[in-house]
């Protein structure tokens, strides 16, 4: 699979003892408890799959053209932000549509990666992977020191 972008030995993929619904359809789920989830456009998100050397479960909106990794809670708030446009955290007080455990082909809503040994990714193997993806596609970002200096500058400019 592309790069050699390799996890660290922790095995995410089998550590949370969350299922997806077994039920016929989609089901709204609150992020935050059982996981956090990375959402991204699919240009992004096909060329960081291949980027990783192993992930978790991964949904795939095809209406929206969005996909969705599974994190463990809390560990996508220390990321750079401002480095990863459009890469959106949802966590509490957010919900995310899952499909059915057995939706794994398209249209629409479906498990582009089934859950079958787990769902969570390794946060700091995606981060990396959608950091290299979102630099070839969009060009580097400033980190977010350098955003928030540089803002804090206009401002004492302005005044």
């Amino acid at each position: 699979m592309g790069s050699e972008q390799r996890s660290s030995t922790h095995d995410y993929a089998t550590e949370t003892p969350w299922t997806p619904p077994a039920g016929p359809d989609v089901t709204l789920v609150p992020a935050g408890r059982w996981w956090d989830a990375i959402k991204v456009p699919t240009f992004v998100g096909i060329p960081a799959l291949d980027r990783l050397a192993r992930t978790g479960a991964v949904i795939h909106d095809g209406f929206a053209a969005r996909m969705y990794w599974f994190i463990p809670p809390g560990t996508g708030r220390a990321w750079d932000w401002p480095a990863l446009q459009q890469v959106e955290l949802h966590s509490t007080t957010t919900y995310v549509a899952v499909p059915a455990a057995h939706h794994t082909c398209p249209p629409g809503l479906h498990w582009h990666v089934p859950p079958t040994g787990g769902c969570l990714t390794d946060p700091a193997g995606l981060q990396r992977a959608l950091r290299e993806v979102v630099d070839t596609a969009l060009g580097p970002r400033p980190a977010t020191v350098d955003v928030l200096t540089r803002r804090t500058r206009q401002q004492r400019a302005c005044r």
